[in-house]
C-alpha cells in the first residue's frame, strides 16, 4: 500500500470495530515491535519467508472456528 503499511491499516479497522475474528498479516519486514503490537491486536503475523505447514495450520484452526450455519451477509442483493 502506498501511504501505509499493513499493521496500520489493520490496526484502523480493528478500532473502527471490524467483526473479524481471524486476521492474518504476512511482512518480511516485522520487528519486535510490530510483533507485539499484533498479538496485543490478535492479528497472526506469518514472517516472509512462512512456512506453508504453519500457514495450513492456522487456516485448518480457522475452519475449525467458523460457524457452518452462519448467516452470511446479503447486501449487494439488495441493490
Amino acid at each position: 500500500m502506498p501511504y501505509k503499511d499493513g499493521m496500520s491499516f489493520l490496526e484502523e479497522q480493528i478500532k473502527k470495530g471490524c467483526k473479524c475474528k481471524h486476521i492474518a498479516l504476512m511482512s518480511g519486514d516485522f520487528n519486535d515491535n510490530n510483533e507485539l503490537k499484533a498479538n496485543l491486536l490478535g492479528i497472526k503475523t506469518f514472517k516472509k519467508p512462512f512456512n506453508l505447514n504453519e500457514l495450513t495450520k492456522w487456516l485448518d484452526q480457522v475452519e475449525k472456528d467458523i460457524d457452518p450455519k452462519r448467516k452470511l451477509s446479503d447486501w449487494f442483493s439488495n441493490r
